[in-house]
């Protein structure tokens, strides 16, 4: 069941063009009935105490959003985007049956690696993918009149789950993860679902997915000082390569122009900077309860369009106290997994620094990588899961 509610948060854009509606969101419901159905451990459900007064602040900020917006529906969606996954992994967990995360992870990870082809598929071949993205979609819209050039400039690809930024993601702490456990996992299978997710976050043109694969392979290697030397030198080869192309290329492949090109990063970011982005986010909340669930969507709020953080956008939704809980989660799982491994202590400082700069967790395609996520917090109590 747990599998299946991960594939239908994948294949959901999909299912919906079929008329099947956001059926992730019943399986997901039907995990959690049958995790409290079949008995969850006191003493282990006792550990996840702050997870659980961070889900009953999300209550209460439904409670006040729910009169004080205008569209109540926000308030709910956004509730179940924060809460769901947090609460399935903690039901999951609490269990009385011991439940093992690498065990649900490899036998998803080909399907994920899917997620990264088809993603390749729809940049090169047709952004429709054929049918299968809704005619509504914000991508199709948004990029509407469009060459295919600017449109892979603009929106790169979105695969299956709605977003570049999504995708790049997914791919990228993905892929950490995959590597994480190639020692444990079959080398056909491995090879297969990495090449997947090299490519798909490749072909997005985020310079959030390089950074964090290259960082992750980087540390993971220090040790051995020869690894560092390929990985300068692999870098300096491709910069040198990159910056010698000429400008026709960066036309024909525009990923590479918006990942290499420092020109191209600096004018970007004078258009559409973060930096302002988060200072409007500090400057407009209300510290103490925040502008309420559902207040920033991808439609454009005031002076605001879209958060491009999942840190800013709890704060600027549900204030400073009830994202103080969250850092707490967010820490509680780092130090749990710095008593038993230091590799996957950094996992999730790179998880945290995805979370700082894009809001792609709040997408119900993070399902399992937020299991990684919670998992940690086990260690914190030297209980294995």
């Amino acid at each position: 069941m747990v599998i299946l509610a991960y594939y239908a948060a994948l294949f959901n854009s999909v299912l919906i063009v079929l008329g099947i509606n956001y059926l992730y969101v019943v399986l997901n419901i039907l995990v959690i009935i049958c995790m409290v159905a079949g008995g969850l451990n006191k003493r282990i459900i006792q550990q996840f105490s702050i997870h659980i007064l961070y889900i009953l602040l999300l209550i209460i900020s439904l409670g006040a959003s729910i009169f004080l917006l205008d569209d109540p529906g926000e308030a709910i969606i956004a509730f179940g985007l924060y809460s769901l996954p947090i609460l399935i992994w903690v039901c999951i967990y609490s269990n009385i049956r011991k439940v093992s995360y690498f065990d649900l992870f490899s036998k998803t990870m080909l399907i994920s690696g899917l997620v990264g082809y088809i993603g390749v598929i729809q940049y090169f071949f047709n952004p429709t993918l054929w049918g299968l993205i809704p005619a509504n979609s914000n991508a199709l819209i948004w990029a509407e009149g469009k060459s295919f050039a600017e449109y892979a400039l603009f929106f790169r690809a979105t695969s299956i789950v709605g977003s570049p930024q999504v995708l790049s993601l997914f791919c990228a702490l993905t892929l950490i993860i995959n590597l994480r456990y190639k020692k444990h996992l079959k080398p056909w299978s491995f090879y297969f679902s990495s090449i997947g997710l090299l490519l798909g976050g490749m072909v997005t043109g985020s310079k959030l997915f390089f950074l964090l694969v290259f960082i992750y392979i980087f540390f993971s290697q220090f040790q051995k000082f020869k690894y560092i030397l390929y990985s300068i030198a692999f870098v300096s080869i491709i910069s040198l390569f990159v910056s010698s192309l000429n400008l026709n290329i960066y036309e024909q492949i525009p990923a590479i122009e918006r990942v290499f090109s420092i020109e191209g990063i600096v004018q970007q970011e004078k258009e559409d900077s973060r930096i302002d982005r988060y200072l409007y986010i500090i400057n407009e909340t209300n510290p103490i309860y925040g502008n309420g669930l559902g207040s920033i969507t991808n439609k454009s709020v005031q002076g605001l369009r879209a958060a491009e953080s999942y840190i800013f956008k709890i704060y600027y939704e549900i204030g400073f106290m009830t994202l103080l809980v969250f850092l707490g989660v967010c820490f509680m799982s780092f130090f749990g997994y710095l008593h038993v491994s230091i590799n996957d202590a950094f996992i999730i400082l790179l998880m945290l620094l995805g979370m700082l700069l894009v809001h792609a967790h709040d997408s119900p395609v993070f399902f399992m990588i937020w299991g990684y996520f919670i998992r940690g917090n086990i260690y914190l109590y030297k209980k294995l899961v």
